[in-house]
């Protein structure tokens, strides 16, 4: 009866471009192959493990293995995918492409509690509305979209996020069609000041009230109603402080207008019974819109935002500083805000530029 060596030195003179070769007590197949992806342009020497043990039975499955290969190299049709393992293995499904996603995003970026927070709003929320287990395509990606509302934030968002994935995933998509419309969407009827006091008097639950009073005072993002130092909302000038786990970072803010802040004793807080263990800022900030709607407020937070913003133009506030307090950039507060400046809101700029001469 033969020993090991010499069945397998008859079994690689059987063999043209593969080479089986045993090390310590495996098989594994030494050939010249195309390169391995990130392992330059040209063909090299590659050991390829079998996962066979160099016994007889071993030996017959890798001989296989080895004549899989040689036919793949003779039709020029040799495939990496099946022998990468780990990192080296070629992402596939939705969510091995996320994950190299987020693991390439971390790389250039520090982990601060305002970019984890532009992470989960503009990447992580919509990335959960796919199918981890599903191959990555474009079309799969463009049905997911589709879910959303023409023209909404959300459509804008998931535009946005998906054609970021797949970008980084090599795949020729284009959504900037399907992202249209947001910014003709945008443009509110903004409620006067007097209607807002209306409003807040309206308001029966304390604790809604206080929501209500605090947006419309400052201007905050809905989810920022959660992350804020409120220790000098009592004394003047009446500063706010949004904590850094938000969208933005730290950041301080003080009321328009100011008698707000003292009608309404916005230092008397009062948060409605909101589950937020567990919850992000984007879910957190979904909470607010309805909570209103369920005290008989007809607009979203978000016009009290932009209300907030109008408002300063009309006082002649540097836009820089509103910018600042409202932690955008200065681009974005131009961009966003300054088109629901309307007429009657350029003749109370008039008005009070003519008082003050």
């Amino acid at each position: 009866m033969r020993d090991f060596g010499e069945e397998l030195g008859k079994v690689n003179a059987a063999l043209d471009r593969i080479e089986i070769r045993r090390k310590g007590d495996r098989l594994y197949l030494r050939a010249t192959l195309p390169p391995k992806p990130g392992d330059g342009d040209k063909p090299k020497r590659y050991e390829l493990s079998t996962g066979y043990g160099a016994n007889p039975e071993g030996l017959r499955f890798a001989k296989a293995k080895a004549l899989e290969v040689e036919g793949q190299l003779l039709r020029e049709a040799f495939d990496w995918t099946p022998w990468l393992k780990g990192k080296k293995k070629p992402p596939e499904t939705v969510g091995e492409w996320i994950n190299r996603f987020e693991e390439n995003y971390w790389e250039s970026r520090e982990r601060t509690s305002a970019k984890l927070c532009t992470w989960e709003t503009s990447y992580q929320y919509p990335f959960s509305k796919l199918n981890r287990d599903e191959p990555l395509t474009e079309n799969l990606l463009k049905l997911s979209i589709l879910q959303t509302t023409p023209g909404s934030r959300s459509r804008q968002l998931f535009c946005f996020a998906y054609q970021a994935l797949a970008k980084f995933a090599g795949l020729s998509t284009n959504f900037k069609d399907l992202a249209k419309g947001h910014e003709t969407q945008i443009k509110r009827d903004l409620p006067t000041d007097e209607e807002i006091e209306l409003m807040w008097e309206s308001i029966k639950n304390p604790a809604w009230k206080w929501v209500f009073g605090i947006l419309a005072a400052y201007g905050l993002r809905p989810h920022e109603i959660f992350h804020l130092d409120c220790s000098e909302l009592s004394t003047e000038p009446g500063w706010l402080k949004i904590l850094p786990q938000t969208k933005t970072s730290s950041r301080i803010i003080l009321p328009l207008k100011s008698d707000w802040r003292c009608r309404w004793q916005l230092w008397d807080i009062k948060m409605p019974n909101i589950k937020t263990v567990g919850k992000n800022n984007q879910e957190l900030g979904q909470k607010i819109t309805p909570g209103l709607h369920s005290q008989g407020i007809k607009i979203t937070s978000y016009h009290l935002r932009d209300a907030y913003a109008v408002r300063a133009s009309i006082l002649g506030i540097d836009p820089a500083i509103v910018a600042r307090w409202m932690g955008h950039s200065l681009q974005v507060h131009f961009h966003q805000y300054h088109s629901h400046i309307d007429k009657r809101g350029f003749e109370e700029a008039y008005h009070r530029a003519h008082q003050n001469n």
